[in-house]
């Protein structure tokens, strides 16, 4: 709530204020007031008034989005599998192989260090 949220609250009390000072409430203004809540209210408090929902309605809800959804990935991950299997694995070359040790050899070697230090290398 902002500061400018009770300056309007403060508003609505004064004007309520001034309309009850200048005309008397009957008990049946009240019923009538009663009666007219209740209704509009009905709705949103049978929803409140009703059990939680089953666990299988919430993806029931959402079916029509997640079934194609599913069924896309299934497709997408067959398609993969498929070309991964047809193909065959490209062999490196010593180069790439020695140039791929470095590398690894550079990302480990200051990890190393941090971990373990004054321990001799291999």
């Amino acid at each position: 709530m902002t500061h400018d949220d009770r300056s309007k609250d403060s508003r609505v009390a004064d004007a309520l204020r001034q309309l009850d000072r200048s005309r008397s409430v009957s008990a049946s203004d009240l019923d009538a007031l009663t009666n007219r809540i209740v209704h509009e209210a009905s709705g949103l408090l049978a929803q409140r008034r009703a059990p939680d929902p089953a666990w299988w309605e919430y993806p029931a809800a959402w079916a029509r989005t997640l079934i194609p959804l599913g069924a896309l990935t299934a497709i997408i991950a067959a398609a993969i599998l498929v070309r991964t299997i047809a193909a065959p694995p490209a062999l490196a070359t010593n180069s790439e192989r020695a140039m791929s040790d470095r590398l690894l050899l550079s990302l480990v070697t200051p990890v190393e260090d941090h971990v373990s230090p004054g321990l001799p290398r291999r």
